[in-house]
């Protein structure tokens, strides 16, 4: 049973109607620290700092990826700030703890031809759908999997992405394409067994088909490459922030709230103008036979 102060926390997210996926992962990181045997009103800074390093994957052993060991941190971090509040604390132990720095890397982007590849070797309609939706809408994974057919036109498509933020996602010419030589078999775009919303790890089970070994990549670097793409064909920040859902940066673009309107549908366009990807009504002919 986890103890006290991360049931009060919970509850205070769900006064606050927090998404299902922030109480998930809080619930995570009071499981695994309460397998750590650390009593949390007494675990000093260096005890913590201890049990985040020492973390590892259940299915194989590995240590857990540093991005995942700071989401339990700013988990755990939240927590004991909250029982200060609450005072059953004095002091949060984790003001003091220090993650390992992580190295900088160069940011993903897909290539062009990257994206042919794959495009060129999708196995099924299915594998084909999932690719043109990352490819022309950067998609979060979590969006991709819980979009439905009742909310998408051949303008737009409706998303509730992060944050429960309802936005709108304007419709590519060769994504309106797919739309319409689609026939819908289940209520979602993207589906899993007996039809259903994909889970989270059969999205991630889902790309690796639709890789097949054959390119290195994730969801965020499609999103990476629509975001670069869109900004190398001179379409302003504002309107790139809209599109991709991402927090506005001005006043003005706070209050643009208008759907898919002409602005954002005239940006789309500009999406690989440069070099096209998608050119050729008959390739999909073939996918789909």
């Amino acid at each position: 049973m986890t103890h006290l102060i991360f049931q009060q926390y919970e509850e205070r997210l769900r006064r606050r109607q927090s998404a299902a996926s922030t109480i998930k992962n809080l619930r995570r990181t009071a499981e695994l620290f309460s397998e750590s045997n650390l009593d949390p009103l007494t675990a000093e800074d260096w005890q913590i700092e201890e049990w985040l390093a020492e973390l590892r994957n259940a299915k194989n052993g590995q240590p857990l990826a540093p991005r995942t060991k700071r989401m339990h941190m700013e988990n755990l971090s939240a927590v004991y700030n909250y029982a200060v509040t609450r005072r059953m604390l004095q002091v949060a132990p984790t003001e003091s703890v220090r993650l390992p720095r992580e190295p900088d890397k160069e940011p993903r982007i897909l290539e062009n031809a990257e994206l042919r590849e794959l495009l060129g070797n999708a196995e099924n309609p299915q594998h084909h759908m999932m690719l043109m939706l990352l490819i022309y809408t950067g998609m979060r994974r979590n969006e991709l999997r819980s979009l439905r057919w009742e909310n998408v036109t051949l303008e737009s498509l409706t998303v509730i992405g992060k944050g429960d933020k309802l936005r709108h996602i304007p419709v590519h010419p060769a994504l309106a394409e797919e739309i319409i030589a689609t026939k819908p078999v289940s209520e979602y775009l993207i589906y899993g067994p007996r039809r259903r919303m994909l889970t989270q790890s059969g999205i991630y089970s889902r790309l690796e088909q639709v890789k097949a070994g054959m390119i290195d990549c994730t969801f965020h670097d499609f999103r990476r490459t629509v975001a670069t793409s869109l900004a190398e064909n001179d379409v302003p920040e504002g309107i790139i922030d809209k599109i991709m859902g991402w927090s506005p940066r001005t006043v003005q673009s706070r209050y643009y709230v208008r759907r898919a309107d002409a602005r954002l549908q005239e940006a789309i366009l500009r999406l690989y103008s440069s070099d096209p990807i998608w050119e050729e009504s008959s390739s999909r002919a073939a996918v789909v036979a």
